[in-house]
């Protein structure tokens, strides 16, 4: 995660601050989070998602699981919403 703001910068943030902040902020949030590529595969995801969804290790689904692909959503007909996401940013 490479995040450049110029605005930031100057007002002392350097890059990696910058993105050092955000990872600490990502991986201590309370809130389950979870990052997938352009392809829809989760490449990211904290502590709060890991416990939220029973997982012990990051290997156990990073680079594994992929929401474009999950039955479970494709069958309760949230698919059309998810790939807005992936295709539109909405």
């Amino acid at each position: 995660m490479n995040l450049h703001n110029e605005e930031q910068n100057k007002k002392g943030l350097s890059d990696a601050k910058l993105d050092s902040l955000i990872r600490t902020i990502l991986m201590y949030s309370p809130v389950s989070i979870w990052i997938a590529d352009k392809d829809g595969t989760l490449v990211y995801q904290n502590q709060s998602s890991r416990q939220l969804f029973g997982i012990e290790r990051d290997e156990e689904i990073l680079g594994k699981y992929n929401i474009l692909h999950d039955e479970e959503i494709i069958k309760q007909g949230f698919m059309p919403e998810i790939e807005d996401v992936f295709t539109k940013g909405k």
